[in-house]
C-alpha cells in the first residue's frame, strides 16, 4: 500500500462555528492541489445550525472534481474527538490534519507524500508560515522537489514540531500502533499525538519548506487559556521528558525544561488571574514545583521574561505575583495597541 504512487490521501479538517471565509480559504486550497487523488472530511463539531448549514453548501461547491468531498455532523465533543471520528471515516493510506482557519501551499500534498515515497519513512514534515491574513503566494507551486532529510532518533524531535497539522502519517503505522487523539483535552492533544507517533517510529522526513499557512488568530482556544488548560499543556510537555532518547540527553533534557517553563509560569498567571476560592493555594503549589524542577535551568539568556519571572518567584511568593500580573497587564494593552493599529491599517488599505 505505501508503495503506491498514486495513493489515496485523507485530509482531516475539524470545524466548530468556523467563519465562512476563513473555511472557504482552507477548502479552496485543498481544491487547487496539485495532487489530486484526494479525500477531505470536515468533521462538523457540534457547530450552530446555520453553520452545519454553510459547511454543506461550500462541500457541494467543491465537489466538481475528482476528489471526494465529505461532510460529517457530530455532537460537540472536541477537536480530539472530531479528528478521531475523521480517522474512522477516512479511506485514505496517508493522513493529513488541517484546522479550518489553516490553508495550505498547492504542492504540500504533492512534495510531502513525495518524501514518504522516496525514502520509506511512514512520516512527513514541513515548516509552517504564521500569518493574519491570506497570503497571495500559496498558490505559487513549487518546482520540483525542495530539499529534504531523514531524521532519526533525537534528531526527529529537534526537526518535528509538536502542531500535528503540518505533517503527513502513514495509515497503516496509526492503525498498527492503535494512536489515537486523547479526547476530554482542549490543550496539548497535538503534542501528544505527534509524541506517540516519532517515539515509535524515531525516523522521519522533513523539509525547510514552508508550505503550511498558519493563520494567527486572537479568537483561538490557545489564546484564552485557563490554569487548567495550561496543567494540560504542562502534563503534555512533561510527557515528552519520559521518552528515552530525550531523558537520555541531558542538554535537550534541559532544552525542554526550559521550554516548559513559559507554561509553568503562564499557568500561575492564570490561577491568579482566574481568582478561584483556592488561588492561593493553586498559586503556592505552582510556585513550589516551579522552583523545584525549572528554575535551576532558566538563565538570563533565556529571555528578561522568564529570567526575571523566575527571580522574582525566588525572592517569594508576593514578589511573584507583582511581576506576573504587571507583566500580563502591560502585554495586554500591547496587544490591544497592536491590533488597534493592525486593524486601522486594514481598513487604510480597503480606501486605497
Amino acid at each position: 500500500m505505501e508503495s503506491q504512487p498514486n495513493a489515496l490521501v485523507s485530509i482531516i479538517i475539524p470545524c466548530h462555528n468556523t467563519k465562512k471565509t476563513l473555511l472557504s480559504d482552507c477548502l479552496y486550497s485543498l481544491h487547487e492541489q496539485s495532487y489530486g487523488n484526494l479525500e477531505i472530511i470536515v468533521v462538523d463539531d457540534g457547530s450552530d445550525a446555520e453553520y452545519a448549514a454553510m459547511y454543506d453548501k461550500l462541500i457541494s461547491r467543491m465537489d466538481d472534481n475528482d476528489m471526494i468531498w465529505k461532510c460529517c455532523h457530530n455532537v460537540h465533543g472536541g477537536v480530539s474527538a472530531a479528528r478521531n471520528k475523521g480517522m474512522d471515516l477516512s479511506c485514505g493510506a496517508y493522513l493529513c490534519f488541517l484546522d479550518s482557519d489553516d490553508y495550505l501551499n498547492i504542492d504540500f500534498i504533492r512534495i510531502l507524500l513525495e518524501m514518504i515515497l522516496k525514502t520509506g519513512v511512514p512520516v512527513a514534515h514541513c515548516e509552517m508560515v504564521n500569518t493574519y491574513k491570506t497570503e497571495a503566494d500559496w498558490t505559487c507551486g513549487i518546482d520540483g522537489m525542495p530539499e529534504y532529510k531523514v531524521f532519526q532518533g533525537l534528531d526527529v524531535f529537534k526537526n518535528c514540531n509538536g502542531y500535528v497539522t503540518p505533517k503527513m502519517y502513514s495509515r497503516k503505522l496509526i492503525e498498527q500502533e492503535q494512536i489515537r487523539f486523547q479526547e476530554g483535552r482542549r490543550i496539548g492533544e497535538d503534542l501528544l499525538f505527534v509524541a506517540n507517533v516519532c517515539e515509535r517510529v524515531l525516523v522521519s522526513a522533513g523539509t525547510k519548506a514552508q508550505l503550511y499557512y498558519y493563520r494567527l488568530n486572537p479568537w483561538s482556544t490557545t489564546n484564552k487559556m485557563s490554569a487548567k488548560d495550561y496543567d494540560q499543556q504542562t502534563e503534555a510537555f512533561q510527557y515528552l521528558l519520559t521518552i528515552p532518547c530525550i531523558a537520555e540527553d541531558a542538554q535537550w533534557f534541559s532544552k525542554e525544561i526550559k521550554i516548559q517553563s513559559y507554561c509553568k509560569l503562564k499557568r500561575m498567571t492564570a490561577a491568579i488571574r482566574e481568582k478561584e476560592h483556592d488561588w492561593r493555594q493553586k498559586y503556592k503549589n505552582y510556585r513550589r514545583e516551579y522552583l523545584e524542577n525549572t528554575a535551576g535551568h532558566i538563565v538570563i539568556a533565556d529571555g528578561m521574561y522568564k529570567w526575571l519571572a523566575t527571580k522574582s518567584l525566588q525572592l517569594g511568593a508576593g514578589w511573584g505575583i507583582v511581576f506576573l500580573m504587571s507583566y500580563e497587564s502591560l502585554k495586554n494593552l500591547y496587544m490591544a495597541l497592536r491590533n488597534w493599529i493592525r486593524k486601522l491599517r486594514y481598513e487604510m488599505e480597503k480606501r486605497i
